[in-house]
């Protein structure tokens, strides 16, 4: 649907009366950072506090109650006012620094889902420790190789190429790859990930407040249904006793990582119920029509450059919906 087309429908109001018809009981939208203007190699993960806040307007005038998890639980159980949930994954350090202001101005709770690994320090994102090596700086020099990163697109055609090399090899090797690279930009991928990410301290601080609950997103967020089964639930199980050791109680809900529909499925959802989860969110799909299964709940993900009116689309339900048509109607 075509930008111009999407803002005629919702500035003509089209878009309530599709959202009252498919638009379901609520909807849970899925973010990960909260970023001020700077360059970021995937913007999609992205979010500034200015469009946050509208997201949160929009919500509101559009009749949704911003919950926790926990009462979203109970209102697809039991019926209730229409609820929207706002979560954020992996557990990035600027979800204090500009997350928790926004949240705290509002009222308006949130659910974090914590990879521990990244926490921990004992696994970072080796995309992110890449983007972040190559924002830093105006130039990089990759075993003898100089790449210029002054402007946007260079800094993208970097990221570009030297993503594709980590990309094409196994993951012991890429660690040692990318510690090595960074250190011959002065950089340390150990300081780079206590940057990036919250620390327990921190963590608890939050927890303390009320607003932001925490959840589980495995240890070392990988695609949960290309693993043997023992470790993908390990991955699931341990993730929710490391946060347990830290906040003195286990975590209530699970997000699956990666956002394809082939990285988690019926197997996963089995492992994060026996491992005691109430519910568990996947990373695509959109609001929450009919009764959803609380260990395979969708999400409506944001950031980048989607704006309140993608958001009003989204809500809707219209484009899940057409698809579930397509679907029954396909021999």
């Amino acid at each position: 649907m075509a930008t111009a087309f999407r803002r005629l429908i919702v500035g003509l109001g089209l878009d309530a009366p599709v959202r009252r018809l498919c638009g379901g009981v609520g909807a849970i939208l899925m973010l990960h950072r909260i970023v001020e203007d700077g360059w970021m190699a995937e913007p999609g993960l992205g979010y500034t506090p200015a469009m946050l806040t509208a997201i949160i307007a929009t919500l509101r005038r559009s009749g949704y109650e911003i919950v926790s998890l926990d009462v979203a639980l109970r209102r697809l159980a039991g019926g209730g006012a229409r609820f929207a949930c706002l979560t954020f994954d992996d557990g990035y350090r600027d979800n204090h620094d500009l997350l928790w202001p926004v949240l705290r101005r509002e009222g308006v709770p949130a659910t974090i889902y914590l990879t521990t690994g990244f926490i921990d320090g004992s696994r970072l994102p080796w995309w992110t420790i890449l983007e972040s090596v190559i924002a830093a700086h105006d130039g990089v020099e990759i075993d003898g190789e100089r790449h210029a990163t002054r402007s946007t697109s260079e800094k993208h055609a970097v990221y570009r190429l030297l993503h594709a090399r980590l990309e094409a090899i196994g993951d012991a090797e890429r660690a040692e790859q990318l510690v090595r690279w960074a250190e011959q930009q002065g950089n340390s991928v150990a300081a780079l990930g206590r940057a990036l990410f919250l620390d327990w301290n921190t963590i608890r601080a939050m927890a303390a407040d009320g607003l932001v609950a925490f959840g589980s997103h495995t240890v070392n967020h990988l695609r949960l249904s290309t693993l043997p089964e023992e470790q993908a639930r390990s991955e699931i199980v341990q993730s929710g006793r490391r946060i347990a050791e830290e906040l003195g109680a286990p975590p209530r809900h699970f997000a699956f990582p990666f956002g394809n529909h082939g990285d988690s499925g019926p197997r996963e959802a089995h492992l994060a119920k026996a491992a005691g989860y109430a519910s568990a969110v996947h990373a695509w799909g959109g609001p929450l029509v009919g009764h959803p299964d609380p260990m395979a709940l969708p999400r409506i993900p944001l950031g980048g450059e989607d704006d309140t009116v993608d958001l009003s689309i989204r809500l809707t339900g219209l484009g899940p919906a057409l698809r579930g048509l397509r679907h029954r109607s396909s021999p």
